[in-house]
């Protein structure tokens, strides 16, 4: 639909200045990568969808150098889908917490259920996606390996961002942390120490 051209045409624009600037400064985190993949629990039979959020973790100059206290990631995730009706796209977004994070590689992961899978025909990359970081809850300035290359002017990323806060809440819950699914041990090794609130 219309809607839908006009989308692509916003997060194609690339005549405006870059977002980030010419560098990104370092904090203390950082997004290193975010990865898709398409895998099944112990047991099951049928795909999920897996974002894994990988995060450079630098440590701190207070307290103790080596490690990131109170860290929360959110993704956001803008997907084309065959069956999301005349507009062409389903998004979600979901965050989990880490109440300390020691330095090194961290990885955060989330799922779409495999019902979801099917339901919406989901294959593939995301179309776009974004990652917001906290600490302690400060919100940190965004960075270019946050968000997908569509995503890197002014322009897109704020109509991505809009469409996710108007059309997300109808799917709250659906993109689950990790801990919140089947993989919850499927990783043992390489799993945060996840604050669980209201349980």
């Amino acid at each position: 639909g219309s809607y839908s051209a006009t989308l692509v045409s916003i997060l194609l624009i690339v005549a405006h200045a870059d977002l980030f600037g010419q560098a990104d400064q370092a904090g203390p985190i950082d997004v290193r990568n975010v990865l898709f993949a398409y895998v099944r629990p112990m047991g099951g039979s049928d795909n999920w969808m897996e974002a894994t959020v990988e995060i450079n973790v630098l440590g701190t100059p207070e307290g103790n150098p080596s490690f990131v206290d109170s860290v929360r990631v959110a993704l956001s995730l803008g997907l084309r889908s065959p069956m999301a009706g005349d507009d062409g796209f389903v998004f979600y977004r979901s965050e989990a917490e880490a109440s300390t994070l020691e330095s090194g590689m961290a990885r955060f992961r989330f799922y779409l259920p495999a019902a979801i899978v099917r339901r919406f025909q989901l294959s593939g990359e995301p179309f776009a996606f974004a990652v917001d970081l906290w600490i302690d809850g400060k919100p940190l300035p965004e960075s270019r390996t946050a968000v997908s290359a569509n995503l890197n002017t002014r322009e897109a990323l704020r109509s991505f961002r809009d469409r996710v806060a108007r059309d997300a809440i109808r799917n709250n819950g659906i993109l689950a942390p990790q801990f919140d699914t089947p993989f919850l041990i499927e990783y043992a090794q390489d799993t945060p120490a996840f604050v669980r609130r209201n349980r």
